[in-house]
């Protein structure tokens, strides 16, 4: 849970093209160790796939757990999961090993692990409410519908995973939200609840994780043509 990029380097296959560079290990860890993250980057920074992999990570570490992937628009959610899931199994296949059954189709993901977990597409509905779950992503939070958010999905994580004595573990990011999105507008609900979440950082530092980056850095990795940007 602390390194799942160390994790993940152990397990990959040896022609693996997948080399994480500093800043994506930097946001795996916080993904999984924080209660809520929160990262603001611009395309090709591999934020999405870095952020289904936590949630898939922490289905498979934690058991009985229930994560989900929310956004805006479910059909966006699916096409960009199901790319990034056949990407992880791909370059890490043992992970795969770890369902024990896999539903998908063109309107609905679910993952169920051999271990109790699932990992879900969820759509931001009334459709959803009354549903359970341990922590999820919500994907390009710039253009989520934030009444929806807090009525529906949010009360999803109430109740903390049950381990297997029946309490609950109390060094585990318990309701976890990650929040992954592009820049948008100030008059947004992403932008208030970034405000809210960087203010929280600063009471409570343990809990709370805030980041983000212009072009500038997928320029320098060379994941961006220079060119292109000019």
């Amino acid at each position: 849970m602390l390194y799942p990029d160390l994790f993940l380097d152990l397990i990959a296959t040896k022609n693996c093209p997948i080399k994480f560079y500093y800043y994506q290990r930097i946001m795996l860890r916080a993904m999984m160790r924080f209660r809520y993250f929160y990262g603001t980057f611009t395309r090709a920074t591999s934020k999405s796939f870095l952020a289904i992999i936590a949630q898939y990570l922490a289905g498979m570490f934690l058991p009985r757990s229930k994560r989900f992937v929310v956004s805006q628009f479910k059909k966006a959610s699916l096409s960009i999961t199901k790319q990034k899931l056949e990407e992880i199994w791909t370059y890490w296949p043992l992970l795969k090993t770890e369902i024990l059954t896999q539903h998908m189709s063109t309107d609905y993901i679910e993952l169920i692990f051999k271990n109790g977990s699932t990992l879900q597409i969820l759509s931001l509905s009334a459709s959803s409410r009354g549903q359970r779950a341990s922590g999820g992503l919500i994907e390009e939070a710039a253009l989520i519908d934030g009444d929806l958010l807090a009525e529906v999905i949010i009360p999803m994580m109430n109740i903390p995973r049950q381990h297997s004595s029946g309490g609950s573990n109390p060094e585990e990011p318990h309701a976890q939200q990650v929040y992954i999105t592009s820049a948008g507008s100030k008059n947004t609900f992403a932008y208030e609840r970034l405000i809210e979440l960087t203010t929280l950082a600063v009471l409570e530092p343990q809990d709370y994780f805030i980041c983000g980056a212009s072009y500038e850095l997928p320029l320098k990795y060379g994941l961006f043509d220079k060119k292109t940007i000019q």
